[in-house]
């Protein structure tokens, strides 16, 4: 999570957390979650080594990766990142507000589950 974001992200991650979804952080976003109550295994950025996120998706540790990259770095990392994602078919969220659009519609699956219908029936119910 890129500096800018990092007090966003903690309304996120504590309801992700509420899910049940266990969540790990890099050192900085960790520590600052640990400050306010959520607890996050931390995971290594690519370059600072072994077990990085790709490691950890290749494992098969990841479900869902929210990553606002920023820095030549981070975004370098990006690709990666995006590329093996993809391959393992794993959400990936690059933005605050797409994060929460998630946490927002888990949320609703939770509560109300996933309601299956024809376009015809929506648009009724719509009118």
């Amino acid at each position: 999570v890129k500096n800018s974001d990092k007090n966003e992200i903690i309304p996120i991650a504590r309801a992700l957390a509420g899910f049940g979804f266990h969540i790990m952080a890099t050192r900085g976003t960790a520590a600052l979650l640990a400050r306010n109550g959520i607890k996050a295994d931390i995971v290594n950025k690519m370059h600072e080594g072994r077990p990085h996120v790709v490691d950890l998706m290749k494992n098969g540790d990841m479900q869902l990766i929210i990553n606002t990259p920023s820095g030549k770095r981070t975004r370098a990392d990006q690709i990666p990142i995006r590329s093996y994602a993809v391959a393992y078919g794993i959400p990936l969220i690059t933005t605050l507000s797409g994060a929460r659009a998630a946490v927002k519609g888990i949320e609703s699956l939770l509560s109300r589950g996933l309601e299956v219908k024809s376009l015809q029936e929506w648009h009724a119910s719509m009118e």
